[in-house]
């Protein structure tokens, strides 16, 4: 590894300051060093930007984590980080697309208990989406809609709850 190489070409001119052959390596080791990391980083990087140009958000998404992750004070680190918000709700719009797709698969092959399920976890983590509305005309068309999955699915959506009006406020 690096570290390793770096390390043992450290200690080299520690031992020996007056060998110039081992100051020589150590610099030839770390410029070595560099460029394998730029390298890798420009691998990534095309990646993250190739997946983005697929519109293959999430793997954007991952692939730009983890370049982050690993490469994080990089000198072209920041155009990743600019890139960020987009590709991360780019992502969760795909999800949602593909959460629509399958519930209206589900729907079809009246497989109702499934499909209000995924239904209702889409309501509850993308409120008021236009794939929770989606979800909602889905139900409504095969008849198994519920007044009471309406605090969720607008775009005003709520958590509902049991609890009386002003039930944690107390007596006093």
């Amino acid at each position: 590894s690096w570290d390793k190489a770096m390390s043992a070409a450290a200690e080299f001119v520690e031992n020996f300051p007056a060998h110039t052959e081992g100051r020589h390596l150590l610099t030839r080791v770390r410029r070595e060093h560099d460029i394998a990391r730029d390298t890798k980083f420009q691998r990534m990087y095309e990646e993250v930007q190739a997946d983005v140009d697929r519109r293959s958000w999430r793997e954007a998404l991952e692939g730009a984590q983890k370049l982050l992750e690993l490469y994080p004070n990089h000198a072209r680190a920041n155009k990743i980080r600019q890139q960020l918000k987009t590709i991360a709700q780019n992502a969760e719009i795909e999800e949602r697309q593909e959460h629509e797709i399958r519930i209206q698969q589900l729907v079809r092959g009246r497989r109702f208990a499934e499909a209000v399920e995924l239904a209702e976890d889409v309501m509850k983590r993308y409120p008021g989406s236009p794939q929770a509305q989606a979800v909602k005309q889905a139900l409504i068309a095969q008849g198994v809609w519920s007044q009471y999955l309406e605090v969720g699915i607008g775009p005003d959506a709520e958590i509902f709850t049991k609890g009386q009006p002003l039930s944690a406020v107390g007596t006093g």
